[in-house]
Parts: structure tokens; C-alpha cells; sequence
């Protein structure tokens, strides 16, 4: 169910309220929490030449999206990174329009909406502040959404409006591949293109059997995970007029065929064959300056360009880096209308909605991480109590904030989390040492195996013949840290995170790595889910040594 609006005299007096609070960067089940008593936006803090175009909407469902999970990962940190923490994260959104700027008029031009008005908003500078009751939205990059529509399929509409520019190149007749066709933008811009006319539309995608399915109604679907498409013989015999790439690194195939001098499954480019993408080669990249950017973003695409239009347009088709995130309304304003009159219709995954609690949110996120969803979405409803743990245990119950607590876990519940921390601590060294290493593995352990992150530790000892612990961790180089678990994933997140936590250990906990819950928790790099592990893992094991000792 979703919440009621909140009248103007209440909105008035409101200070606070509740939201998504990303704590750091980095794991997403460490990281994510909702919490009340988030500060209330305020238009008055924005600068002068940003309040004309903002205003404040009462969020009722956010869409979900690749760059929220790349934020939050911290592959894109000074580029992309919030200015301060915790930050809400999320972008794309639709709810109701509850403040706008004092000297707005219904007769401006330049600001054409009212309070009350049902609108949906794409992110302008940054994926953030949307995922709260409350966000401020751009509205050059915000539309009215039709009657017709649901708030939930609005936000979706944003989160996917590139696919109207990307659909709309697509020209009457041609016959197009696409790549990645069951996301969230390939789930949109299949139905823009047969708007425009294609003739022949395939798509590439492990969940093959939806694309065949309204709405998306491929002529065909191709599973990746068993039939190559670049290998099909009836394609090289009668290639596609346009290949579009929604995953990431087909370009480098169609170049491996270009130089084996083996036939291309679209036609090159001096037959006006075309290829267009809105990815680099990888779709996860990391990127810490803008030289990192601009090479996959810009120098690469360019070449590309220019080899394809010149000496290799007779056996490549024309590359175009087919960037579709315009600052202005009128591809979302196209969007609504599409959708309004049937001609698009929001795909919206199954697996969701998602509540607007602690678990709902990261379960969204998890999904999204996996990059095979259908549009995932947050839905802001009342987050549940009382409702059973993922761990399926009778004994486990879920805390309030949506994470299980260690002390409602069975004996062997606990022992399975914990064990495989304490053994990849030095048996050899000093309780408080241990205590760090413990605390440092179960840091390192999040979205890794066991054996990976014994590498990792195993790798940090021979680099560091002192020993591991607080004092030899605050004082090593973040980047000598990276080197030494780089077969982690994430890190360079890790590394600054374990590096800063060390620090923070040393001035605030004089070098010991505090017990309690609460302490832990102000530590870089630990959330309250995770504090509530450690603190229960160094209780307990303290007992079972003292119970030793005795």
C-alpha cells in the first residue's frame, strides 16, 4: 500500500523524515538502512541559480538503476560520490509535487508545474535523493504523468526514457539486433523501435522466453548461454541493418571477426550498416579521475567512430556511442505519451515491489547488482514488523531496521557466520590483535569465498612481516593495500575503508577495537548489521577464553 500524501500545513512544519541512508560506500547490506529523523529537504539551501528549476515531491515509488549500485559500490567514488555522508542514494523517481520555488508562476514558461501535480523525474548531476519521503527533483527532466499510469510505472518510465532516444534512431525496415534486450532499457527500447517501424527485431538475453512475450514481443529471442549469435550462419548470410549493444563488449567480437576476415552478422557501414551502444566494453567499470572516464567515454568511442566511417567502413558497420541522458524534458515528455496512448507500456519485474524498509531496499539492490533485472523498482509502503528472516530459521527473527540479530540466531547459526572469521586470525597473536584480524576478515569476507579471502590474508601477512593489526594497518599507503587484495571484490573500496577504519581505531578507541555494538558502528566500513556480528563474536569468544583461562 502507499502512504498518503502529506497535507501542505503538515509539509510545513515537518522537519524530519524517513529515508534510505547510505552510510559509506561500499557492501550493500553493510551500507543501506532506513531511518527516520533524516533531515527534511529544504529549497532555501540550494544556490540561487539551481532553486528555479528544483522543487520538493512526496516520493511514492523510485526506479532503480545501474549507477545506483555503481555509487554505492564506490567503482566511481570522486567522480560520482556523494559530497558528504550518509547520503540517500536512488534517482529516479515519480510522487507528487508538494513545494515548488516562491517565484514560480502557473504562467512561467520555464516552470510548468503546480502543487498536487503527479509527476515522474529522472536525475540530473548525480543518482541520489530519491529514495526518501521526501526528494528534490530537476524539472528539466521532469513530466506529468498521465492518469492512466501508476506512480510505479512512472518511475520506471523515467529510469528507461533513454530507450525512447535510443528507439527512435531505429528507421522504417531495418532489421535489428540487440544485445541485452531483457533489461530495463532493452525492455522499452524493443517497443520504440517497431513505433518507428523495424521490420525484424532479435533479442540477446539469458532470460530468453519473456522477450518473445507481450510487450516486448521479439520476432526472436537468442539464448547467449547456448547459441552464439556472431556464429549463425542465416545472420552472415543476411546480416542485420543495425546491431544494438545494451550489455557491453560486442564491439570487440565484431573487431576479432574483422580481423580474421570472417563475415559480420550486420552489414558494414558503407551498406549503411550501423552499430549503436550505450555502454563501454564494460559495463562494471571503476573510475577514479576523468582521464578514467574520458578514455572509455570519449577517446575510444571516437576512434572507433572514425575507423568505421573511413579505411574500415567496407567491413565494419558505423560505431556510435549513442549517449542518451539529455538534460532537457522532451524525450520524457515523448516517453508519457507513448505510454499514455498504449504505444509503450512499463515493464515493471515480478520479483518486486519492494517495501520501503531496511531489507526491501537492499533486496532491490542486490537484484539490480546482478544486472538481470526487469526494471526494479522500491515501492514506498509501510515497512513490515514481525516478518520472518531470510534465513528461513524458526528461531530467527528479523530486527526492526530489517538485518537478524545475532543474539536471536541458534548456537549453530552463529557458529557458521562466525567460525570461518576466527579462522583466518593468527592463532599465535595477542587477544587484541586477533581481535582486529577477526574484525578485518569478516571486512574483507563481504561478497567474497572463504578461499579468496584467505589469499587475501595470506597475502598481507608476507607484505607485512610486523604483523596485521591497527597500528601497521593505519599507517599503510591505501593503494599498497589494493595491490595486496586485488583478487577481492571491490578492493579499492576495501582498502581505503580498511585503511581509514585503522586510523579511527587508533584515535577514537586508543588501538583496541571496541566490543560494543554502538562503537563499532561509528567505524568506517561497519553497519549496524555488521556491528551487530562483530559485537556478539568478540562477546562471545572473550567467555570461551576466560572460561579457558579458568
Amino acid at each position: 500500500m502507499i502512504q498518503s500524501m502529506t497535507s501542505t500545513q503538515e509539509h510545513a512544519s515537518k522537519k524530519t523524515m524517513k529515508a534510505v541512508q547510505g552510510k559509506e560506500l561500499g557492501d550493500i547490506d553493510e551500507m543501506l538502512t532506513v531511518e527516520d529523523h533524516v533531515p527534511f529537504p529544504n529549497l532555501g539551501d540550494l544556490p540561487a541559480k539551481k532553486k528555479r528549476t528544483k522543487m520538493i515531491i512526496q516520493t511514492k515509488a523510485v526506479a532503480l538503476a545501474c549507477g545506483d549500485c555503481r555509487v554505492l559500490s564506490g567503482l566511481t567514488r570522486e567522480l560520482q560520490g556523494p559530497p558528504s555522508f550518509p547520503y540517500i542514494p536512488g534517482g529516479d523517481c515519480a510522487g507528487i509535487v508538494l513545494e515548488i520555488p516562491r517565484d514560480a508562476t502557473d504562467n512561467d514558461d520555464a516552470f510548468p508545474f503546480q502543487v498536487g501535480d503527479r509527476v515522474a523525474a529522472r536525475f540530473v548531476e548525480a543518482p541520489r535523493g530519491a529514495l526518501a519521503e521526501y526528494a528534490v527533483v530537476d524539472t528539466r527532466v521532469c513530466e506529468k504523468i498521465p492518469d492512466n499510469i501508476s506512480f510505479e510505472e512512472g518511475a520506471v518510465l523515467a529510469s528507461v526514457s533513454p530507450a525512447t532516444l535510443l528507439g527512435e534512431r531505429i528507421q522504417e525496415g531495418e532489421r535489428v539486433l540487440v544485445l541485452g534486450a531483457g533489461g530495463g532499457v532493452g525492455s522499452h527500447t524493443c517497443q520504440v523501435m517497431r513505433k518507428q517501424g523495424a521490420a525484424y527485431l532479435v533479442g540477446v538475453s539469458k532470460n530468453f522466453d519473456r522477450l518473445l512475450q507481450p510487450p516486448l514481443n521479439y520476432d526472436r529471442a537468442i539464448d547467449y548461454t547456448k547459441q552464439d549469435p556472431f556464429s549463425l550462419k542465416e545472420y552472415k548470410d543476411n546480416p542485420f541493418d543495425t546491431v544494438v549493444d545494451l550489455a557491453g563488449g560486442s564491439w570487440l567480437r565484431l573487431i576479432q571477426d574483422y580481423n580474421d576476415k570472417e563475415k559480420s552478422i550486420v552489414k558494414p557501414a558503407s551498406q549503411g550498416g550501423r552499430f549503436l551502444t550505450l555502454t563501454p566494453d564494460k559495463a562494471i567499470f571503476e573510475a577514479h579521475s576523468v582521464w578514467a572516464v574520458m578514455k572509455p567515454f570519449l577517446f575510444i568511442p571516437i576512434w572507433r567512430a572514425i575507423k568505421s566511417r573511413l579505411w574500415g567502413r567496407r567491413r565494419l558497420p558505423k560505431y556510435t556511442f549513442a549517449f542518451s541522458l539529455d538534460n532537457d524534458r522532451n524525450h520524457l515528455t515523448r516517453t508519457m505519451e507513448m505510454a499514455q496512448y498504449g504505444t509503450l507500456k512499463a515493464c515493471i519485474d515480478p520479483r518486486g515491489p519492494f517495501p520501503f524498509s531496511t531489507e526491501g531496499v537492499r533486496k532491490a539492490f542486490r537484484l539490480q547488482e546482478t544486472r538481470h533485472p526487469k526494471s526494479t523498482y522500491t515501492k514506498k509502503q509501510p515497512s513490515s514488523t514481525n516478518s520472518k528472516s531470510s534465513t528461513g530459521s524458526t528461531h530467527s527473527q528479523q530486527h526492526k531496521n530489517g538485518f537478524v540479530r545475532m543474539k536471536d540466531l541458534t548456537i549453530e547459526e552463529q557458529d557458521k557466520i562466525t567460525k570461518k572469521w576466527h579462522s583466518l586470525a593468527d592463532p599465535s597473536a595477542s587477544l587484541e590483535v586477533r581481535r582486529y584480524q577477526v574484525l578485518l576478515a569478516a571486512r574483507l569476507h563481504a561478497r567474497c569465498q572463504e578461499p579468496t579471502v584467505r589469499k587475501a590474508m595470506n597475502a598481507l601477512r608476507e607484505a607485512m612481516p610486523e604483523g596485521v593489526s591497527v597500528e601497521t594497518m593505519a599507517a599503510v599507503d591505501a593503494e599498497v593495500l589494493a595491490n595486496c587484495i586485488s583478487n577481492l571484490q571491490f578492493y579499492n573500496v576495501k582498502a581505503r575503508q580498511v585503511v581509514k577504519a585503522a586510523q579511527e581505531i587508533q584515535s577514537r578507541f586508543q588501538g583496541k577495537v571496541p566490543e560494543d555494538e554502538f562503537s563499532l558502528s561509528q567505524i568506517t566500513g561497519i553497519g549496524k548489521c555488521f556491528a551487530d556480528l562483530l559485537a556478539f563474536v568478540n562477546t562471545r569468544k572473550k567467555h570461551e577464553e576466560a572460561a579457558l583461562d579458568s
